[in-house]
């Protein structure tokens, strides 16, 4: 018995190559069988791919979906014109790709989305003016003591201190420093209306520009010297109009951070965007090795010749 060409024997298995007339024959035969011509044929094969459908539950959420996904099945279908059972999972395949790289658009704005919202929320959380809250606090202990009912023990030097910083913090916000204009207006008008301020306006007008103002208040006397009320009022007026450019001028500030921060949110960040390379890097590949198969198996049907599969491993 001669063993020549079986598996486990030194000698090669040699294959008798392909004639050109069996390779003609194939050509003709392909020609014969292209799929479905009428547009009914080709929507009915359509609906195939989605019969028979691996992974589009997994992939649809919404009946609109649903109904995108099987436009984008038909459009495949379509144009690559599978025959068989095994080039039309391909095409499914391929359609998947597609609609999970969509997909990866998709999660791209939405991680953009959520960094966009976390700046508004932060924003929003700036509007409470956190020293213009600890003001509000000292001014209603001032009050109290002067009730009687904040015992002298619990003021110090510290204390003293502590607020002064206080009202030179209000300054770096429009609501603080909005706060002392309304404070100097307040006072404005009382002593127009009374000539002589009252203790509880002096108090809210040193309580917004500090104990310094102290010594440039006019005594009891000067106030009704009108050159003296005069003086101090439109030095209050500059103060007025120097906060207010401040004012101004912070709220820039404020206005070309918010939007340099929005304009950072137009990327994903960092690890969110990692992630959304790594899957449109996974589902490309998978793409390209559907095309790449289809691609050969139409190819081996119409009897073409096929070159063997390039691989560079890098």
């Amino acid at each position: 018995m001669d063993f020549d060409g079986l598996v486990g024997t030194s000698k090669p298995v040699t294959r008798k190559p392909t004639s050109k007339r069996k390779i003609e024959a194939n050509r003709k035969n392909a020609l014969r069988s292209t799929g479905p011509k009428t547009a009914r044929g080709k929507a009915f094969v359509a609906r195939n791919a989605i019969k028979h459908g691996i992974l589009v539950s997994q992939i649809m959420t919404t009946e609109l979906e649903q109904n995108e996904f099987e436009s984008l099945i038909q459009a495949l279908f379509q144009e690559y014109q599978p025959v068989g059972r095994s080039e039309e999972l391909l095409v499914e395949r391929i359609a998947n790709c597609w609609w999970r790289l969509r997909r990866v658009q998709i999660a791209e704005d939405g991680e953009a989305a959520k960094g966009r919202l976390g700046v508004v929320e932060q924003f929003r959380s700036d509007s409470f003016d956190v020293d213009v809250a600890k003001w509000q606090v000292m001014q209603a202990e001032r009050l109290a003591g002067e009730n009687g009912e904040h015992k002298a023990a619990n003021w110090s030097r510290e204390t003293a201190v502590a607020d002064q910083e206080l009202i030179k913090n209000l300054r770096r916000t429009p609501l603080g420093v909005h706060v002392i204009c309304r404070g100097i207006r307040e006072f404005k008008d009382d002593v127009a209306k009374n000539g002589i301020p009252s203790k509880e306006s002096t108090f809210m007008l040193l309580d917004c520009v500090g104990l310094d103002w102290v010594f440039e208040l006019p005594s009891d006397e000067s106030w009704k010297k009108p050159e003296a009320r005069k003086r101090f009022l439109d030095r209050l007026d500059m103060e007025i109009e120097e906060l207010e450019k401040l004012a101004r001028n912070i709220e820039t500030g404020q206005l070309l951070s918010r939007l340099a921060q929005l304009s950072v949110t137009a990327l994903p960040p960092e690890q969110a965007a990692n992630r959304i390379l790594r899957y449109e890097a996974h589902i490309e590949r998978q793409l390209n090795h559907a095309l790449d198969q289809l691609e050969r198996i139409q190819r081996r049907r119409r009897g073409e010749a096929i070159p063997p599969p390039l691989k560079v491993d890098i």
